[in-house]
């Protein structure tokens, strides 16, 4: 039956759906750090290293997130290769799992965009906040800990979200390096099954609703959290 099939599916595809959010959240974990650094470099206008992160989001941002998975599953391996050979280190990424090459590519690509947010989320926080950290006898780090990265996250959570929901998507295409999530999946069955447009409107509706959960549950965030930004403004 039409209706047994749709559900066989379904289940292979839902399978899958703990590597889409494994790369999705740990993307996101990674990026955020890398782009707190970057954001920081900004704010405080650091010499060189500003240039430097200058050019490293410029070319993030303007090129193809399908480009940088390549770049690191065929050029982290020769990179590594190179370095053994010139140091003659015993080092080596054979047998790595292309989830590893993925995770890096995403991480790195979703840091360009989440640096702006948190840039902006951090200039939000009014100056007297470290002021007053500094009267207590708070040091820089202390105060960013436990004063401004607390009030800038709940400034920053609606960006973060819609960030979130597009690495979601993003992962997507970890399944061109053999990455099995739920579109390689997806490709993978319907190709066995020559079922094209069913199986591709079964994994469109798994997205669909996992964004959708992640929109609520950012919302509710959100909503939560309401009352430490009223205090900001």
């Amino acid at each position: 039956m039409q209706m047994d099939f749709y559900l066989e599916q379904f289940w292979k595809l839902l399978s899958a759906a703990p590597i889409t959010l494994l790369l999705s959240v740990t993307a996101m974990f990674f990026g955020m750090i890398i782009a707190m650094f970057c954001a920081l470099v900004l704010i405080y206008k650091i010499p060189v290293i500003r240039r430097w992160v200058t050019l490293y989001l410029s070319v993030m941002r303007g090129t193809p997130l399908l480009v940088h998975l390549f770049i690191a599953y065929y050029g982290i391996p020769k990179l590594v290769d190179a370095i053994a050979e010139a140091t003659g280190l015993p080092l080596s990424v054979n047998g790595v799992h292309p989830i590893v090459f993925a995770i890096i590519a995403l991480s790195l690509e979703r840091s360009a965009y989440l640096t702006e947010a948190i840039r902006s989320a951090l200039l939000s926080v009014p100056k007297g906040q470290m002021e007053a950290a500094y009267s207590v006898g708070m040091t820089t780090s202390e105060a960013y800990l436990r004063v401004v990265f607390p009030q800038a996250f709940v400034v920053a959570i609606p960006n973060l979200g819609n960030l979130f929901l597009g690495g979601v998507k993003g992962s997507s295409l970890a399944s061109v390096v053999a990455v099995v999530e739920m579109m390689n999946m997806a490709n993978i069955e319907a190709t066995d099954s020559y079922r094209f447009m069913e199986i591709y409107a079964i994994v469109s509706l798994i997205y669909w609703g996992m964004c959708i959960a992640f929109e609520q549950l950012f919302a509710r965030m959100e909503k939560r959290m309401g009352h430490f930004r009223k205090s900001l403004r």
